[in-house]
């Protein structure tokens, strides 16, 4: 997400999440490479339960300059806390939730739910028409992504939400 969205002065992305919910740490492991290629160091922050959130959303949030949220449960249900330590310290927050980050965070690239269902259900057709196996069904990525920004925290961090756009 953040070579899709500008923010020039990031030189460290804290990543928050749960260490024992497996698709965290993919997520997680994903965005560290990506981010670690484009010369940003990353500073990770495990939990295993929403009691520790405060103390490690506190920790991270004293050396990182922006925050990338995975989709994760455990930070999901404390993610008002997340919110409120990462504006207290003028931290964007960069997501992979629309829904996320539309009440919580600052922006993301997502594709809808709905979009996702139009999608697999094009595929279960074609599945169907062409006899197929699922296990002879190409993997698809989504399509239609859009830009999501929440205006209201952009303000809140000193950031005109109008700046944040797509790359020409």
């Amino acid at each position: 997400m953040y070579d899709t969205l500008t923010f020039p002065d990031i030189k460290t992305v804290g990543i928050l999440y749960d260490s024992s919910a497996v698709n965290s740490v993919v997520q997680v492991e994903i965005a560290k490479k990506e981010l670690e290629n484009k010369g940003i160091k990353v500073e990770e922050q495990t939990v295993t339960s929403t009691n520790d959130v405060h103390q490690a959303m506190s920790a991270v949030a004293r050396k990182v300059d922006g925050l990338f949220m995975v989709t994760d449960n455990t930070i999901d249900s404390a993610i008002q806390l997340v919110k409120d330590i990462a504006l207290e310290n003028k931290l964007p927050m960069i997501g992979t939730s629309k829904e996320v980050i539309e009440k919580h965070g600052l922006a993301t690239m997502s594709n809808s739910y709905e979009d996702y269902g139009r999608q697999t259900a094009d595929m279960i057709i074609r599945m169907l028409e062409d006899d197929l196996n699922v296990s002879q069904m190409p993997v698809e990525m989504g399509k239609d992504f859009e830009l999501v920004v929440n205006e209201e925290n952009a303000k809140k961090l000193g950031i005109d939400p109008k700046t944040i756009s797509l790359p020409n």
